[in-house]
């Protein structure tokens, strides 16, 4: 009896090591994914905020208000695009004081 209760023992052992091992590969993998999105997420945050700071300076501020919301919500800690969003608002407060005034 004993005998039979080592060797179910150390299959249900057995199988509770194959069940961590796919989870934890599942868990790298998820990561990696998570690592990738992130990446890209930063990669299109990057390119609207430059993008955003361009029309910016070349007088497009309706486009390069867009472009700095949408990086927002991409990113919302992108700091630069924060910065470059208050220089807009400036921008198009003076030029609409200077239209109505």
């Amino acid at each position: 009896m004993a005998c039979r209760d080592l060797k179910l023992f150390v299959l249900i052992l057995h199988n509770m090591i194959r069940c961590l091992t796919i989870l934890i590969t599942f868990n790298y993998s998820s990561v990696q994914v998570a690592l990738s999105i992130l990446q890209n997420h930063r990669q299109i945050a990057t390119i609207l905020s430059n993008r955003s700071l361009v029309f910016t300076q070349m007088g497009w501020y309706e486009q390069a208000m867009e472009d700095a919301r949408e990086c927002i919500t991409v990113d919302p800690d992108w700091f630069k695009v924060m910065i470059n969003r208050r220089r807009i608002n400036i921008y198009i407060n003076k030029r609409n004081s200077c239209d109505s005034g």
